[in-house]
């Protein structure tokens, strides 16, 4: 009796492990596809889990194309905004350890008491913040935590102070980053705690992520994708934005790979149980998974969004209730998601702006695959074949188009191009460069760079300091001398 209850288990595991084996080829050959389709976009790297175990996890093409390192599950990418989660459970624990109380006025805590006019923060708390509800928005902080990285301690709180606005939405849900960037920095004032630290010591090594850090110094000596962009080319071209550890925020500030984010859904997934062991309290992970706002809302065409929990989207995939985030930055795109009632999770990183196409066709591919809804996998694979690289096509197309009518663009700057060249000051957001070498107007803002374009406007050019999102700058003259150049609606003086 008993050799035959261990040969039927012995055949049953045998079977199991054949399945599994063959979802693992069928994946990995749609993968293939995918970037087959989308030749600009140079890597992938995909993870599947279940509650119990890792039971796919591969990279698929160039993590650094100019070194020829190819994309693995242990690379690192750019995770961007699904930095989110982890930054809203890293709070619901400490408000759990009563180090911080969620529905508090931030206006209690540092820095926001000490500052001479509270109005604008009284009333907002600390889980409106991590929900999007604060009602205030601040443009100086994103181009400073996010973008230029040039900036000190001082200089942010002046910002929190003196430019925080209130929306136009009020207290209305409105997703951006500003919560998040509050939160930490309310950390920091508060309890002396850096956010970054923070994360590695209570999820990074607790949950053994080795290749997951904040910290962009870190991630460089370990294997690490670069950003791609760009689409005229089928060779990947490689985006000049670089994260450095001062744009490393907490709404956007991890890198981590595949196997380590597959640890991280597996406790998701868990409700904070790792292995055997309760490492966090249940119900720490259920308000953060739990739905506070009812928001109907479509990123693409894999979700059904509707609403927003704490720091995780909500929404449903074929009618499963369905927990997810989406990131994207110059460069990068990663996909988080998990179906709590199929004990089913799926994330995927691409190295190039364009990812997120790409990304979400192959979780829902691992998604049906896994979930066994066969005859949906030929849709997939269609689209794949036949939709994909006729977006790719449309896009090329668009940007050909796009960069013909700049060049067709005549100058219309007043005086040579050497004099629009000097240092400019804002006391708020520091010093733009403009240089003119080889009759060309180049733009330095921190981390940020751009060669000027024409635009057919007085003494007005157009740059890219962010990849991708161009905007006019204008110069300011006052007796035939340039004094001033203006930037997003912002003065920046010229050092004389």
């Amino acid at each position: 009796m008993k050799v035959r209850i261990l040969l039927f288990l012995f055949l049953l595991a045998t079977i199991i492990s054949y399945a599994q084996d063959e979802k693992s080829k069928k994946l990995s050959l749609f993968v293939d596809r995918v970037l087959a389709a989308a030749p600009p976009v140079p890597g992938v790297s995909i993870v599947v889990v279940n509650t119990d175990s890792i039971v796919f996890a591969k990279g698929f093409g160039w993590a650094d194309v100019e070194n020829s390192v190819k994309a693995t599950a242990e690379t690192g990418f750019y995770i961007a905004s699904t930095t989110k989660p982890f930054v809203a459970f890293l709070a619901a624990t400490l408000a759990d350890k009563g180090k911080i109380d969620l529905q508090r006025p931030i206006s209690d805590y540092a820095p926001f008491k000490n500052f001479s006019d509270k109005s604008l923060f009284k009333n907002i708390t600390i889980h409106d913040l991590l929900t999007h509800q604060s009602g205030g928005d601040n443009d100086f902080l994103s181009i400073k935590l996010a973008y230029s990285g040039d900036y000190d301690q001082k200089m942010i709180l002046d910002l929190v102070e003196k430019h925080t606005v209130a929306n136009e939405k009020g207290r209305a849900f409105e997703y951006t980053n500003f919560g998040y960037y509050l939160f930490s920095i309310l950390l920091k004032e508060e309890l002396g705690l850096d956010w970054r630290d923070l994360l590695r010591d209570m999820i990074f090594e607790p949950l053994d992520m080795k290749n997951t850090t904040s910290y962009i110094s870190v991630a460089e000596r370990k294997d690490l994708a670069m950003p791609y962009n760009g689409i005229l080319s089928d060779t990947p071209q490689r985006a000049y934005l670089m994260k450095t550890d001062d744009t490393m925020h907490a709404a956007g500030g991890i890198i981590s790979s595949a196997n380590d984010m597959g640890k991280w859904l597996m406790f998701q997934m868990n409700m904070g149980k790792v292995g055997n062991t309760q490492l966090y309290s249940r119900e720490v992970l259920q308000m953060t998974q739990l739905q506070k706002i009812a928001n109907m809302h479509k990123f693409s065409p894999v979700f059904e969004g509707n609403g927003y929990a704490l720091g995780w989207r909500t929404g449903t995939y074929k009618d499963t209730p369905l927990i997810y985030h989406f990131g994207g930055y110059t460069g990068f795109f990663a996909h988080l998601s998990f179906l709590p009632e199929k004990k089913l999770a799926v994330a995927v990183f691409v190295n190039h702006e364009l990812g997120s196409v790409p990304g979400n066709l192959i979780a829902e591919y691992a998604y049906d695959l896994y979930l066994g809804n066969t005859s949906a996998l030929k849709g997939h694979e269609k689209y794949a074949d036949v939709t994909l690289p006729k977006l790719v096509e449309k896009n090329r197309n668009a940007e050909i188009k796009s960069r013909a009518h700049f060049a067709k663009r005549a100058w219309q700057l007043t005086l040579p191009k050497s004099s629009y060249a000097g240092s400019y000051f804002n006391p708020e957001l520091g010093t733009v460069l403009v240089k003119s070498e080889n009759d060309e107007l180049t733009l330095t803002f921190g981390n940020m760079k751009s060669i000027a374009t024409a635009i057919e406007l007085p003494d007005v050019i157009r740059v890219e300091l962010i990849p991708g999102d161009g905007m006019a700058i204008r110069f300011v003259l006052k007796d035939h001398q340039v004094q001033e150049l203006r930037y997003n609606g912002i003065s920046f003086i010229k050092k004389q």
